[in-house]
């Protein structure tokens, strides 16, 4: 079962508007220099690269807003979390899960001889935390996981 996260569009919105804003200024910074003297430099070959890359950092990371999304997905085997389209995703396997805790803030999934997994539950419209609770607790019963509620 997947579950998606609480994504914010205005961040979306603000990396394209930035993308945009740094192509500007590269364009901008470019026409300045060339009325002032007739060719462009080193130096300002360099601002303009710096420019560019900027834009295609920004324009990637908006796209990747659009297209991706932040998810849980929970199966028989795994647990797969992506908490921000910027990061990588975690997958943990059921079998390394030696205690689930679950408290009004969070669900936290303690592994075996490391740092345990923490879901925020804030990131979730009402409807799919209650699913998902439903979802961890049965498949904890059913790997016989110890639960704390």
């Amino acid at each position: 079962m997947k579950f998606k996260l609480k994504q914010e569009k205005l961040n979306v919105s603000i990396q394209f508007i930035v993308s945009f804003i740094f192509i500007l200024m590269g364009v901008w910074f470019y026409f300045d220099e060339l009325k002032d003297k007739p060719q462009i430099d080193m130096f300002d070959w360099a601002y303009l690269i710096f420019f560019g890359v900027l834009f295609i950092v920004f324009l990637v990371k908006g796209i990747m807003g659009t297209v991706k999304y932040p998810f849980v997905q929970i199966d028989d085997q795994n647990i797969t979390y992506l908490p921000d389209v910027n990061d990588f995703s975690t997958v943990l396997e059921w079998d390394n899960i030696t205690k689930v805790e679950i408290n009004q803030v969070a669900v936290i999934f303690h592994k075996e001889a490391r740092q345990p997994l923490e879901i925020a539950l804030n990131n979730f419209s009402e409807k799919s935390e209650s699913e998902l609770i439903d979802t961890i607790k049965e498949l904890a019963k059913k790997k016989e996981i110890i639960l704390v509620d």
